[in-house]
């Protein structure tokens, strides 16, 4: 199962990866610009096959990718006046290559560069170079796509990278199509993600659009429910029910959250059930009183639990909380309503310590609580009760397209909530999750199947989008915000002051990330 893990994990964020650098390889083709890699992963090259002047290569480490594009960095030509330099010339004698060590590479002819232009001020310039040999200055022309190659003594294979006249570079290119290159990643994150939530809510009956009538289409697993599929709801705790949203009124005022009275149709027979156990969930705490199993504690005399999320790792299936302690306040609990009422009245997160029997030995367990503020940013209540029913769906296109742009509507809203929270401290870094943290979410998802996967595919790439979109230097969003510096006062930002910008907030960005994984493993043990 680990290795299974780490292929689909290499395989989420291969597609994420791979479709935000194919908007950027795919746009600046179409403007013409020279393209020199498109990589999936980081590091040391493992295979690559050069198709045309681009070379396609998978790198070490699978995490991130580049699409290299001629004219990004600040030099334009790897070759400099008085260099001793040999050409290789075709047919017509022009310069086809450049060896940069001649000592080491064989070539037609050699010479001291004099001077050159191999970049051009247009597509129409003629590009040359002139070498002193034998005291006599000789013009070559340039052809556009020469290559400049090398070979060193540790490595005796030649390596050669193809020379960017400034048709072929990005930074040459109006401004209009550089904006449009460097928005194509992010662009086709959200369109790779909107597709999938379309996808989804046309292949996942459980998206479907849900009827108004109060019949119960799906029931969870809970062992012991006497509910049925095509039963209709008349009344919750004698309160009548027309409509599906009626359902869950029960949940303003009720005499106990830990069971509710049911009358329901079936049949044409009208049926009463009393004391239907319901399935109790702590968001706030991760802490849940029905098992994986679907069974659940009906009791009304402890607060048992079912089991917990990575939130409350330390609280264990079958712990009974006796007690919350928050500072110096100690609250008694004795059920599964003395906690929901505790979480209703405490909204602002922090350090707990529940005080809970485990095999008869009382014990005290630190665990951290989320706020009720950081909760709503997620789009969740602090808790939830329900008897596990769903409506009866029905196939509707137009509701499914809807619904697809509400869902990536709602997770951008969530991402952006998330970002403003980590500024304001509702949201800590320990809380944030990297590789590791993504790695645990994708195994999680593998046990749902393909549907969780794909879902995961499209909530990580529109988190990608955004990310990149941010006005930071080093992503594209603080590539966006130069070009608008550029556009407001017509001239460039210097290509030496933007690279060392760039440079650091890259460096920067490491670290943080680098912070992120310390804790992301730290949260393991």
């Amino acid at each position: 199962m680990i290795i299974l893990n780490i292929l689909v994990f290499i395989l989420v964020l291969g597609v994420i990866i791979l479709i935000h650098e194919f908007g950027h390889f795919i746009v600046a083709k179409k403007c013409g610009v020279l393209v020199y890699e498109f990589a999936f992963g980081m590091g040391p090259l493992l295979v690559g096959k050069k198709k045309g002047e681009t070379l396609f290569s998978i790198r070490a480490v699978p995490l991130g990718g580049f699409c290299s594009m001629g004219g990004e960095d600040v030099n334009k030509a790897m070759i400099s006046k008085d260099d001793l330099i040999g050409l290789n010339l075709d047919e017509n004698g022009k310069v086809k290559e450049f060896i940069l060590n001649p000592d080491l590479m064989t070539y037609d002819v050699q010479g001291k560069i004099v001077d050159y232009d191999v970049y051009g001020q247009n597509k129409d310039s003629i590009l040359y170079i002139n070498l002193e040999q034998n005291e006599e200055i000789v013009h070559y022309e340039v052809l556009r796509n020469a290559l400049y190659s090398q070979k060193t003594k540790a490595n005796r294979k030649a390596k050669s990278i193809q020379i960017v006249p400034r048709d072929r570079s990005f930074e040459a290119k109006p401004l209009w199509q550089r904006f449009l290159v460097v928005l194509a990643g992010p662009l086709m994150n959200f369109i790779l993600a909107a597709f999938i939530f379309l996808l989804l809510a046309i292949v996942d009956v459980n998206r479907y659009q849900p009827s108004k009538e109060p019949i119960i289409g799906e029931l969870s697993t809970l062992v012991g429910n006497p509910l049925q599929k095509g039963d209709r709801i008349i009344k919750i705790n004698d309160e009548a029910i027309n409509t599906w949203n009626d359902i869950s009124n029960w949940k303003n005022n009720p005499s106990t959250y830990l069971q509710v009275d049911l009358v329901v149709l079936r049949e044409q027979l009208e049926l009463t059930f009393y004391h239907v156990p319901t399935m109790i969930s702590i968001y706030a705490a991760g802490i849940y009183n029905f098992t994986t199993e679907g069974t659940l504690n009906t009791s009304s005399l402890g607060a048992v639990v079912g089991q917990s999320s990575e939130l409350a790792k330390d609280i264990k299936a079958g712990d009974i909380i006796t007690g919350i302690k928050i500072g110096n306040i100690i609250t008694s609990i004795s059920n599964w309503d003395d906690l929901i009422n505790f979480f209703i009245n405490n909204t602002q997160g922090g350090m707990a310590y529940f005080q809970i029997i485990r095999d008869n030995n009382p014990i005290e367990v630190a665990s951290e609580l989320y706020s009720k503020k950081l909760l709503v940013g997620q789009g969740l209540d602090t808790f939830n009760a329900s008897v596990g029913i769903s409506p009866q769906r029905h196939f509707n296109f137009g509701y499914m397209i809807t619904s697809s742009a509400q869902e990536f509507g709602k997770n951008a809203v969530i991402i952006f909530t998330t970002l403003g929270q980590l500024f304001t401290g509702d949201v800590k870094i320990t809380q944030l999750s990297g590789p590791v943290g993504i790695f645990k979410v994708v195994g999680s998802a593998m046990t749902g199947g393909i549907i969780n996967i794909l879902f995961l595919i499209g909530l990580l790439s529109v988190n990608v989008g955004i990310m990149n979109l941010l006005p930071i230097p080093a992503l594209d969003g603080g590539r966006l915000l130069f070009f608008l510096y550029e556009l407001i006062f017509r001239r460039k930002i210097n290509p030496k002051a933007e690279n060392i910008v760039n440079t650091v907030f890259y460096i920067l960005l490491l670290a943080f990330m680098a912070v992120v994984v310390v804790f992301d493993v730290m949260k393991l043990f």
